[in-house]
């Protein structure tokens, strides 16, 4: 199957288990947490999941952590820490990057969050940075790979942005756009994974269920934008 359809036999089941918890969540009266954080958070969760089952792309993460151990970035800090502080590094960075990200934010703009939603929104940005990780923990010496990873890492912000920035305040807590937010992220971090961690260069329509998303999010607002227009 093509890389672009594996993506969304991986997303698509991961949307309708993250739907289905959070609507059996909420059911039970637990909105501790806002509904599109628990949300997006459960369906990367499951995203992550269903990535390592054998039907997925088990073999291509097996081989992408083994090829780690050659790497510039994890051969240093093996020269500085050992191989086991190394891997817990690696495993916990992207939630302490997280973390800061959110702590910083939370103290600039002065909101009060309640612990729940803290560590709600930790798993979820950690497991947003995966592409990001994953692209920078392959840096080497080569300048041309560096520059690759730049480039792709600055799409990848840019599509996020997209997603977000898609979606009018007055639509954000509706489930249609919920539905429609997480696929997209959900489609665009494994395209990233599966493009530029994975080696599933295979061809552009791995992009597609992410760009059809966000052309569909971004349609009412263009609607807007024409009025003012015309």
């Amino acid at each position: 199957m093509e890389t672009w359809g594996v993506n969304l036999w991986i997303s698509i089941p991961s949307l309708i288990f993250g739907w289905a918890l959070t609507c059996v969540t909420f059911f039970f009266g637990y909105d501790t947490v806002p509904r599109l954080t628990l949300f997006l958070m459960i369906s990367l969760i499951f995203q992550g999941l269903f990535a390592r089952c054998t039907f997925a792309f088990s073999d291509e993460i097996q081989i992408y952590s083994e090829e780690l151990a050659n790497n510039s970035i994890p051969l240093y800090l093996q020269s500085k820490v050992g191989s086991h502080l190394t891997v817990v590094w690696i495993v916990l960075s992207k939630y302490i990057i997280a973390l800061f990200i959110l702590l910083v934010t939370v103290m600039l703009s002065e909101s009060n969050i309640n612990g729940a939603t803290i560590l709600c929104l930790v798993i979820l940005m950690g497991l947003l940075l995966d592409p990001i990780l994953a692209l920078t923990l392959r840096i080497n010496d080569d300048s041309v790979f560096f520059a690759e990873v730049i480039t792709a890492l600055a799409g990848y912000f840019a599509l996020l942005l997209i997603s977000v920035g898609a979606i009018s305040l007055e639509n954000f807590e509706t489930w249609e756009y919920s539905i429609l937010l997480t696929f997209s992220i959900l489609t665009t971090r494994m395209a990233f994974m599966t493009t530029f961690a994975f080696d599933k260069r295979e061809n552009i329509f791995v992009f597609a269920p992410c760009v059809f998303a966000l052309c569909i999010a971004v349609w009412p607002n263009l609607w807007l934008v024409l009025q003012e227009l015309i």
